[in-house]
């Protein structure tokens, strides 16, 4: 399994994707360069530390991506209605197409654009 979140830590690799593999071997993904797609996903979230941070506490890594295999592709323009989100100082839990409280949800695949993830 890997794990992909936002690298929001000051360095060489700030807001990049950060992808961590199953030792825990980072690798970082430019996302003004490339798009990633990722398959079978689950969305994870460390619900207290989530609830800390919604309720004004420091901001830290609480949520984050599960998924079983990727492909780092050509900078495209994919769109989708469809957008994952997660921003604890809004909800304390992903959000789906406007819907919240979606941790633990699954996808066959996600996509990257940018900053942003899409179904």
């Amino acid at each position: 399994m890997y794990k992909i979140a936002f690298h929001l830590a000051r360095g060489a690799n700030f807001q990049k994707f950060q992808i961590r593999d199953a030792n825990n071997e980072a690798t970082y993904i430019e996302p003004n360069d490339f798009d990633i797609i990722l398959h079978n996903c689950k969305l994870k979230n460390q619900k207290g530390a989530s609830l800390r941070i919604f309720k004004g506490g420091d901001k830290a890594r609480c949520a984050w991506i599960e998924f079983e295999r990727y492909e780092v592709v050509a900078k495209g323009n994919y769109t989708s209605e469809v957008d994952v989100r997660f921003n604890p100082r809004v909800s304390p839990t992903w959000n789906v197409g406007g819907v919240d409280n979606q941790d633990d949800r699954t996808f066959a695949q996600l996509r990257t654009n940018g900053r942003k993830v899409y179904k």
